[in-house]
């Protein structure tokens, strides 16, 4: 077992984690955070690989939490999912490199077809000097494996950011443990709940 490379591993994602301690300090952190509070319609998830897993457990935290999500992938959206989206929803993308195909193919069609939803792109590569829309890049993105190629670290961070802004707009909305009873009645946490309702 190679613990120098485990040890390593482990310090990449402080690391990340510790620029995102600083990130959500930023105007620019400010500036997203401001708009989905206000926003109306539901806030769309995106990615592909690895992020569709991280965009999936968003959208479905979102909605536990009382904010109006969903998931869309990149690649069916061009193959017709593109209905699932109205034009008071915003979609906010998760890619590594900031320059995914699947991506970019999905922000130029809004674009063009659909200017009224917003979109929003969070990415890992200082190194990008233009994207198409409104972008945030998370610095200090090291991928943890021994050929720093696979997505370890950059997921962990999509996840520790979007939670962030997940936590934030529901407790900015108000939402409350009975809030949460009405859309999570199952497992110990129902339980829970339903016992604190009770008393």
């Amino acid at each position: 077992m190679n613990d120098q490379l485990i040890q390593l591993c482990i310090d990449k994602q402080i690391n990340a984690l510790t620029s995102i301690k600083s990130l959500v300090r930023t105007a620019k952190y400010r500036h997203l955070y401001k708009f989905l509070v206000k926003h109306e319609g539901r806030i769309f998830i995106s990615g592909v690989g690895k992020n569709s897993n991280i965009a999936t457990k968003i959208s479905e935290s979102m909605a536990s939490l009382g904010i109006k999500s969903g998931y869309i992938s990149p690649t069916n959206y061009l193959h017709g999912d593109g209905g699932f989206i109205e034009d008071n929803d915003c979609v906010l993308y998760i890619t590594r490199s900031g320059t995914t195909d699947e991506i970019l193919g999905m922000i130029n069609h809004i674009k063009e077809t659909r200017p009224t939803i917003t979109q929003f792109l969070l990415h890992c590569n200082p190194k990008v000097d233009y994207l198409p829309i409104w972008n945030m890049c998370i610095p200090n993105v090291k991928e943890g494996d021994e050929n720093s190629l696979a997505p370890t670290t950059s997921t962990t961070a999509f996840l520790c950011l979007l939670d962030t802004l997940t936590i934030a707009l529901s407790a900015q909305k108000g939402f409350t443990r009975q809030k949460f009873l009405a859309t999570h009645p199952g497992g110990n946490l129902g339980k829970m709940l339903r016992e604190e309702k009770n008393v």
